[in-house]
């Protein structure tokens, strides 16, 4: 008896466990809607990361509508499921009152010189929905590594020596989009002093014709302003320091190496963060001096 007991509980527990997803969700009943890809195209770059690629529910649902895609290479130079992309999950649920699900995908950063790739998602398979004729979207991913000014982009520690002890910061080097104004002009170095709200500018010259490039800080650029130093509320630049004297006009150059691994600046003058009283002026003290300065990845 017993053993007809425990028999029976295991049973029930191998039951449950087999029971479907499905039975999680009450799935739409009305059959008036449908199920569309929201975008024939889309087109981003390399080091994206995670994007979203819309589904789009048409006609009013009483209950959920799942969606499964699949993913397959395109023709000419494809991106490959799993190398050059990973989707989150090939399967969503889309609630009644939504009118929009995203299928969720991450792209890989390869650090290599290539063609645009491409992939297509395609609705396979809609519970709850029929499937309407705009089925596909194609994804193109544009590289990013033949364009410097994007391959400089991304984490780095920033490395320094201050009053003879070595120290670093982790930081983050961002830009413009290819649309915008600045792109392939300005970058930012974020994460100075440990603070994302505070970073240092920096100029950015490639010459295509020579194959040279080089970074510049513009002196006298802002870096923070509203710190709270507790006596009072201040601005702070980029400056050097020449001769005891606080400079702020100017440039400090520094470049990468050939595997874009590696921001050396100049040995001197040093980086001077510049401490200045926001409703006097006054010049107050540094926030910090940055000897002998390179970045690595």
């Amino acid at each position: 008896m017993k053993l007809s007991k425990i028999l029976a509980i295991g049973l029930a527990v191998l039951t449950m466990t087999a029971c479907s997803d499905d039975d999680e969700f009450n799935f739409n009943s009305d059959g008036n809607v449908t199920v569309d890809m929201a975008q024939p195209s889309i087109t981003l770059k390399e080091n994206k990361g995670y994007f979203n690629v819309p589904v789009v529910v048409s006609g009013e649902a009483n209950g959920y509508v799942q969606v499964t895609v699949e993913v397959q290479e395109a023709t000419g130079n494809p991106a490959m499921d799993d190398v050059h992309y990973i989707v989150t999950s090939k399967t969503i649920n889309i609630a009644s009152e939504d009118k929009v699900g995203n299928v969720e995908i991450k792209t890989v950063d390869d650090g290599e010189i290539n063609e645009n790739r491409e992939f297509i998602v395609t609705i396979v398979d809609a519970k709850g929905a029929k499937i309407g004729n705009e089925r596909s979207t194609t994804v193109t991913i544009r590289d990013n590594d033949s364009e410097f000014y994007e391959k400089l982009m991304g984490k780095w520690a920033l490395n320094f020596v201050s009053k003879g002890a070595p120290d670093k910061w982790d930081v983050n080097v961002v830009g413009y989009e290819e649309t915008e104004a600045g792109y392939n002009e300005t970058l930012y170095i974020t994460g100075i002093m440990g603070y994302s709200w505070a970073q240092l500018e920096v100029s950015y010259f490639f010459d295509k014709a020579t194959n040279v490039g080089y970074l510049e800080v513009p002196l006298g650029t802002l870096v923070a302003d509203g710190v709270d130093f507790g006596s009072f509320t201040g601005t702070v630049l980029a400056a050097t320091v020449e001769n005891g004297y606080v400079v702020t006009d100017g440039t400090l150059r520094a470049e990468w190496n050939d595997m874009f691994t590696e921001i050396t600046f100049q040995d001197s003058p040093v980086l001077y963060l510049a401490v200045f009283d926001e409703a006097t002026g006054d010049f107050m003290g540094g926030w910090k001096s940055l000897n002998l300065v390179n970045m690595t990845r």
